[in-house]
């Protein structure tokens, strides 16, 4: 992984209804970002129908299968196509390892769909998409038609700090942390979660974020006319407020003004996390 390489991150959160299955037209909008900058091999993960969710195939077809990393990755595409086609998956992951990889987590690019709990993440390498407002649009434009999208944010982070799990609320722990958190299992238990793992609980449970509360202020958000209501945005005297779609919102904000619009949505109780988590 080259040290400090930078990942802009778009996360979509949708209604999902039970149920609900993966249309082939999202994987073909996937695959056009892949192919827009040239990105190669792609790898997934499927889960539903025949796929396991830790099991991990080459976007190819029969016959395509490649080693790398001493291991041998069979090549599944047509079984995926047929899989969407079929409208058995519920969860899809897509990644392309940058040259030089020694594993499968250090990508140039990630794209995943969860229908449980309802999202979407699309990451890349700075440098191919460094705004993150153009990529939460390109994320929309890819969801648009399949999903209910009420709610979506767009960041920076390094890829070593895992960009993908900060939109799944999801903690990575290294080894060491686990065998910890197995000594002390009940003060693990009891302890005072991060905003990271606050995010997940969230996530999974009550999902607020679909009903008009904020994880925060970022350079770019997607909103629902909820959104707009419990924050009390019109007229919007920070950063650039559009509107994006029918009912949903473009929140963009410059790096000067997040801190302001933090205190913002504070002082009018509109963050998820200020409502407790019960």
């Amino acid at each position: 992984m080259i040290a400090g390489q930078i990942t802009t991150s778009a996360a979509l959160y949708f209604e999902s209804e039970d149920g609900q299955s993966i249309l082939p037209l999202w994987l073909e909008r996937a695959r056009a970002l892949f192919a827009q900058y040239d990105l190669s091999p792609i790898f997934f993960t499927a889960s539903g129908g025949d796929f396991l969710l830790d099991d991990c195939y080459v976007l190819a077809q029969a016959g395509g299968a490649i080693s790398k990393w001493g291991e041998v990755f069979a090549a599944r595409g047509g079984d995926l196509a047929n899989a969407l086609h079929n409208g058995d998956l519920e969860l899809l992951g897509l990644d392309s390892p940058r040259a030089g990889a020694d594993n499968r987590g250090d990508w140039r690019a990630k794209l995943s769909v969860a229908s449980t709990p309802g999202k979407i993440y699309v990451g890349v390498d700075e440098d191919l998409i460094p705004d993150p407002s153009a990529l939460l649009r390109r994320a929309y434009d890819m969801a648009k038609g399949l999903f209910n999208v009420r709610y979506g944010i767009a960041y920076k982070l390094p890829l070593a700090q895992n960009p993908d799990c900060y939109a799944s609320g999801f903690v990575t722990s290294s080894v060491s942390e686990v065998f910890e958190m197995i000594r002390h299992r009940d003060q693990w238990g009891n302890r005072k979660k991060n905003p990271v793992e606050l995010w997940g609980d969230e996530l999974n449970g009550r999902r607020r974020h679909l009903a008009g509360l904020f994880r925060g202020a970022y350079p770019a958000s997607i909103l629902s006319e909820s959104h707009i209501q419990t924050a009390a945005l019109l007229p919007c005297e920070i950063g650039n407020l559009s509107e994006l779609d029918a009912s949903l919102w473009l929140w963009e904000l410059s790096d000067r003004d997040l801190p302001a619009a933090e205190e913002f949505l504070k002082a009018r109780a509109a963050l998820f996390n200020q409502a407790g988590t019960t």
